[in-house]
C-alpha cells in the first residue's frame, strides 16, 4: 500500500474509555454448510420426483405385451 493510502480494516477503536479491537468471526463453517444441505435435499427431491413419475411395472407390461 502506498504511504498516502488508508486501510479498510480498522486496528482498534476508542470508544470513551473503552478499547473495542475486531475479531474473526467464528460462523464461517456454519455459513458454508447450508448449501451442501440445500445440495443434499435437491437431490433427494429429485429422487422422490422419479420414483413418483415413473409408471408402475404392472402398466408397463400391459403396453407392452
Amino acid at each position: 500500500m502506498k504511504p498516502g493510502q488508508t486501510s479498510s480494516r480498522a486496528k482498534s477503536l476508542q470508544l470513551g474509555s473503552t478499547s473495542v479491537t475486531p475479531t474473526v468471526s467464528q460462523q464461517i463453517g456454519l455459513q458454508e454448510f447450508w448449501k451442501w444441505m440445500a445440495g443434499f435435499a435437491l437431490v433427494i427431491l429429485m429422487i422422490e420426483w422419479q420414483v413418483f413419475h415413473r409408471k408402475p411395472l404392472r402398466i408397463r407390461m400391459k403396453a407392452e405385451g
